[in-house]
């Protein structure tokens, strides 16, 4: 076979030529081992990507065609005419993303006799009530809702392998999606270790700064961090990076008000690889309180710099994370659980230096980028050749 051209259809921008692990590391290293990608990334955040710039991209990375379609990614229809002309112009053997999002081409892969690899990356809810809420919103008909719902059903049955980059993930797949387990397979995020490189913990700051990432939002438990401050008798700095509703941001400044202690609090939004490299490596403390996650990229990105870790002990954390080796785990939904664990980072600094090079080590032992490439590489030869 000649090379093997594969498409990739994901909602949400993929920045593959940033070094971020998941999709930008999935598709970047797979062009690099010589796969043939078109890569087709629907969201509303598309404005900076000019004809210039994906120009210059594809001459940079001469195996990936990049689309970056200017719709919600909560509608996959919206790259219905895209998918169509590609499968237009060119064989694709393989195709991969979210099986919701699959579901939309359904009739596409079987006529063109293409095999699926479905990628899940988050706890899966109830998908008919996601995606009838979706309908309902004025993203697509509920006759389009109502066909979506009966092509997951198809997918799952017809999908060849489902990865997904957590064992607690790929059981919860399994059970939503009534997918066959020996179709199943669990392949964790892999980080860049040179870019998110280590630095050596040893002590804590007057002021600890204590460092969140990730979207701003409910499920991510930043209300519990917010609580939890309430409960931390010493003054703390705390930043927040990631994007957030100005409304639910504005709501989280209000709790502040009432502080017995005057710590302080900044949001950064959202920032580059680059830019958050330099609070990973410069934070006392990482936070990480949330109540659902498949694996975050966060959390391995922060592990890999050496933070020291409090994060909620929920299923995916505890892949990563052993209690008091490599981080502190703390229970879920718990400010005052949150605060314990916080306060035994700042009240023993002696736990520190060990707490960060374990979590080095547990980065290159088992989140390295070498061994997500070469897994994606085995199963994807596996479809190909049926072995």
């Amino acid at each position: 076979m000649n090379k093997i051209n594969l498409l990739f259809i994901i909602s949400g921008i993929v920045r593959f030529w940033e070094r971020s692990p998941g999709i930008p590391n999935i598709v970047r290293g797979l062009s690099e081992r010589g796969f043939n990608i078109d890569l087709v990334s629907f969201t509303k955040e598309t404005d900076e990507f000019d004809k210039i710039k994906i120009e210059l991209l594809e001459k940079k990375f001469p195996n990936i065609k990049p689309y970056f379609i200017k719709a919600s990614k909560k509608n996959p229809f919206s790259c219905w005419h895209i998918i169509n002309e590609i499968f237009k112009n060119k064989k694709i053997h393989i195709v991969i993303g979210e099986i919701i999002n699959l579901s939309t081409f359904l009739s596409l892969f079987l006529k063109n006799q293409v095999k699926i690899i479905a990628h899940e990356v988050r706890m899966p809810k109830s998908y008919k009530i996601r995606i009838i809420k979706r309908a309902l919103r004025g993203e697509f008909s509920l006759i389009k809702a109502f066909e979506l719902i009966r092509n997951v059903k198809k997918l799952s049955k017809k999908v060849d392998k489902v990865i997904s980059n957590s064992h607690a993930l790929n059981l919860a797949v399994i059970s939503a999606f009534k997918i066959e387990p020996k179709k199943c397979f669990t392949i964790y995020r892999g980080i860049d270790t040179e870019f998110f490189s280590f630095k050596k913990r040893d002590s804590i700051r007057t002021i600890p700064e204590l460092l969140f990432v990730g979207n701003i939002k409910p499920h991510k438990g930043v209300e519990d961090l917010f609580e939890a401050l309430r409960l931390i008798d010493k003054p703390v700095k705390l930043i927040l990076c990631g994007k957030g509703e100005p409304e639910y941001i504005k709501f989280l400044k209000s709790k502040t008000q009432n502080y017995k202690v005057p710590h302080q609090i900044s949001f950064k939004g959202y920032l580059s690889p680059s830019k958050l490299l330099n609070y990973y490596q410069n934070c006392d403390i990482f936070v990480f309180p949330s109540h659902t996650e498949g694996m975050p990229r966060v959390l391995l990105e922060a592990m890999s710099c050496g933070c020291p870790v409090v994060c909620s002990d929920i299923l995916p954390h505890k892949e990563a994370i052993i209690n008091e080796v490599n981080g502190i785990m703390v229970s879920v939904k718990s400010p005052q659980s949150l605060a314990q664990g916080i306060l035994k980072c700042i009240n023993n600094p002696e736990i520190i230096e060990s707490i960060s090079i374990n979590a080095r080590k547990t980065i290159e032992e088992k989140f390295s980028k070498e061994s997500e490439i070469n897994k994606w590489t085995e199963v994807i030869n596996q479809v190909i050749y049926e072995i």
